[in-house]
């Protein structure tokens, strides 16, 4: 078999989107006894440039076309696919899309290919369970796989050594060490998870820290055409700080390299993320973590869930309400996940032990190799059905996107809209309902 690889040229600007990337094209290259094509394409394709990528493949003659970015958007190549295909008899190869977060934002562009996609044989990839309970609603019939997106074991694992080196240089002493890394946005529940820490330290441990790697933006909720000046989230972090008299024991070491997120990943011992963004599809964060052996309390949304699934003894799930225009985690939930990972950690004298278990485990689920074996199985069996076109709640979704772009979920008192509740109700989900393959 043959299979063709799609991926934008040059890195992208989402930083995780980075890794997932990489990692996934290792994970096709070791693919055994496969073909595999590489294909980097300019990120605003032109049709003649889509052309032309065409008359390349079909010197290849691939029997799938695997795209791996999300970005560019596929529809310009699928059109002049079939376009091609069609006009010379050929037959057209099997598409296999890894879905991202984007995929909602970008529903104008997938109706945009719709009548194309019904000529092809699809498989669409979602990284997490809740996604692909997401994208199967927009679909007609059930159509995705759940394969993680991959972590690099050459990049993060649980080394002792590593962890005293880097508890050393931190001037970490005794001190149970929370970690949060990523973006630093409202999206993401910032001074949430700063206002849960505060009850922490001041009900349980009175020396415990927190550490925040990451870069700061300024993205509210586009959802709600929400908007933030420059310099705002800046401003109510550092409010957060005070407010929660925080200051002794908040560490920020800003935007890291994989080396420095490698080594804080070690030093720490718990991950913690409140987020409940819509694009969580899955968290490229707590998967690093998790392979180095990390135990992390995530809320019970999104691809988070997943972690949750796959290793329960190492991930607490806290569970998530909606208030007005946010959703948010239970606070006595994610006190009691913080007061039981402490416990555990101070009862336990084989540190060491546990975490090399957990980071083995973690990797072979999340690794490049356990990834790339479950992509081998996709195509051990090409007798996939033709895309059976969207549902009217898809319909309905571009509809929205199409009367209020800068607003599409925005009710009329200001919150989400009734219509973004049924369209993520399965992101707040605990329990995996449906096993993927």
């Amino acid at each position: 078999m043959s299979i063709v690889i799609i991926q934008k040229e040059g890195a992208s600007e989402w930083k995780s989107c980075q890794g997932i990337t990489s990692n996934l094209a290792k994970g096709y290259e070791i693919m055994p006894d496969e073909s595999v094509y590489f294909e980097r394409v300019n990120p605003s394709i032109t049709v003649f440039e889509a052309h032309a990528l065409v008359l390349r493949l079909i010197k290849i003659k691939p029997t799938a076309i695997s795209f791996i970015d999300h970005y560019p958007h596929p529809a310009p190549i699928i059109k002049a696919l079939r376009s091609y295909y069609q006009k010379n008899s050929l037959e057209l190869p099997l598409l296999v899309f890894h879905i991202f977060g984007d995929y909602v934002l970008q529903c104008l562009q997938w109706r945009e290919m719709e009548e194309d996609l019904k000529e092809f044989k699809t498989q669409f990839i979602c990284a997490s369970h809740n996604q692909a309970a997401l994208i199967d609603s927009f679909h007609q019939e059930d159509e995705c796989d759940v394969i993680p997106f991959p972590v690099s074991d050459l990049d993060y694992f649980y080394s002792e050594e590593v962890r005293e080196k880097a508890r050393e240089k931190y001037n970490f002493k005794k001190e149970f060490i929370f970690l949060y890394t990523g973006r630093l946005s409202y999206q993401k529940n910032i001074t949430t998870l700063l206002s849960n820490f505060s009850t922490f330290i001041k009900n349980f441990d009175q020396k415990a820290k927190l550490v925040v790697a990451g870069p700061m933006d300024d993205l509210a909720i586009p959802y709600l055409g929400k908007e933030a000046l420059p310099g705002t989230f800046y401003f109510h972090w550092e409010e957060a700080i005070k407010e929660y008299e925080l200051q002794e024991h908040i560490l920020y070491l800003g935007d890291c390299n994989q080396v420095q997120l490698f080594e804080v990943y070690n030093a720490a011992d718990c991950y913690i993320s409140l987020s409940t963004h819509n694009d969580e599809d899955y968290g490229m964060s707590p998967a690093e973590a998790l392979c180095t052996g990390l135990p992390c309390i995530l809320t019970a949304w999104g691809g988070f869930s997943s972690f949750g699934h796959y290793l329960p003894s190492w991930v607490d799930l806290v569970d998530v309400e909606n208030r007005g225009d946010r959703n948010l985690p239970l606070s006595h939930n994610t006190f009691k996940a913080m007061a039981s990972v402490f416990i555990k950690k101070e009862s336990n004298s084989e540190i060491s032990s546990d975490r090399t278990l957990m980071a083995t485990t973690a990797h072979e689920i999340l690794g490049i190799q356990a990834v790339s074996s479950k992509l081998k199985n996709i195509f051990k069996n090409c007798n996939r059905k033709r895309f059976g076109g969207y549902t009217p709640k898809f319909s309905k979704l571009c509809a929205q996107f199409e009367n209020n772009p800068h607003s599409p979920f925005r009710s009329a008192q200001g919150g989400y809209s009734l219509f973004y509740h049924d369209i993520y109700k399965n992101y707040s989900r605990r329990a995996i309902n449906k096993e993927y393959k």
